[in-house]
């Protein structure tokens, strides 16, 4: 039902935790952990627990690691202004994930962080340096997207991929007023390689 990881991790491989269907909570206390896959790619930390599980982070945590909750039936999860990074796909095909809080204070957002998921609502916080490509991607139920990043400096892939891609919803764009000011509505098309959240 309850899984504390140790601050003192430094690696962890795929398949920690697979199939648990009693979880309920999970402590995440390695301040700095990475994710060394062994198994084919896609696999992840966390994987097809079924159960809407609470994932707790400590303080003193800095970086989620790439692929850490996937196939899960986690419903939402509130990053803390503590974490820096949220590692590759870290929450990416969570097909019950309607809510991520992300907070103040995370400076890196990497590929594919929210990819496949049914997330209504979703907010760049301003602290943000460096957004990966399809952090958004496909995510069916999307309504809402707020850009509050600060200043123009945040570094991007430049491979022409967007920051949101292929997600098929009609959503609406509110920006910072110091990038623009009001609301954009906007209608992606399904597989259209379009919409990137640049300034």
């Amino acid at each position: 039902k309850e899984f504390t990881f140790p601050s003192t991790l430094k690696y962890v491989e795929d398949g920690i935790l697979v199939g648990n269907d009693s979880l309920e909570q999970i402590n995440y206390n390695a301040t700095r952990c990475e994710h060394r896959e062994i198994l084919s790619p896609g696999h992840g930390v966390i994987i097809s627990c079924p159960s809407d599980f609470k994932i707790n982070f400590a303080e003193t945590v800095q970086y989620i690691p790439a692929r850490f909750v996937s196939y899960c039936g986690i419903t939402s999860v509130d990053i803390p202004g503590n974490i820096k990074v949220i590692g590759e796909s870290a929450f990416g095909n969570n097909e019950y994930l309607e809510t991520a809080i992300l907070h103040d204070g995370l400076e890196r957002l990497d590929e594919g962080a929210f990819s496949y998921c049914p997330i209504k609502e979703f907010t760049f916080p301003s602290t943000l340096k460096h957004i990966g490509n399809s952090i958004l991607y496909r995510d069916s139920a999307l309504e809402r997207v707020t850009y509050n990043v600060k200043g123009q400096d945040v570094s991007r892939e430049q491979n022409g991929k967007s920051v949101i891609l292929s997600c098929p919803s009609d959503f609406e764009i509110k920006f910072d007023d110091e990038h623009k000011k009001g609301e954009i509505k906007i209608t992606l098309k399904y597989k259209n390689n379009i919409s990137s959240i640049e300034n």
